[in-house]
């Protein structure tokens, strides 16, 4: 092993891709790919960002306002102080969109360890 839990696949604290509940599995792909590419700080303040958002502006609630428009909106309204949190905890976020900006890069990171890593994203 290379120092980092199994890939995929996780309960409770573990930094993985999925993190299986009693109800399923959440996504947690970038939360994940921000802690192992940062620290955990920055990957817990981006999972709560990410959940955040999707709860203030799931599609089914919008009532027609673009997704894109929703988000804004939350990141200066409902989803306001874990905003705050996020860019002060993940300062360099454009560095780590730059590697953690897709699904596969999120994978990429947590079962292969990121930069130099063997899996193909294309």
């Amino acid at each position: 092993m290379n120092g980092r839990p199994p890939c995929g696949l996780g309960q409770g604290a573990n930094w993985q891709v999925f993190v299986e509940e009693v109800g399923g599995a959440v996504d947690n792909s970038a939360g994940s790919c921000f802690a192992q590419r940062s620290n955990a700080t920055c990957g817990q303040a981006r999972f709560r960002w990410d959940e955040c958002l999707a709860l203030a502006c799931d599609p089914a609630d919008c009532g027609g306002t673009p997704l894109a428009t929703c988000a804004q909106k939350a990141q200066k309204g409902a989803c306001k102080t874990l905003t705050n949190a996020y860019v002060a905890a993940c300062p360099n976020e454009v560095d780590l969109i730059a590697g953690c900006g897709t699904f596969y890069d999120s994978i990429a990171t947590n079962c292969a360890g990121g930069p130099g890593h063997t899996i193909n994203t294309k």
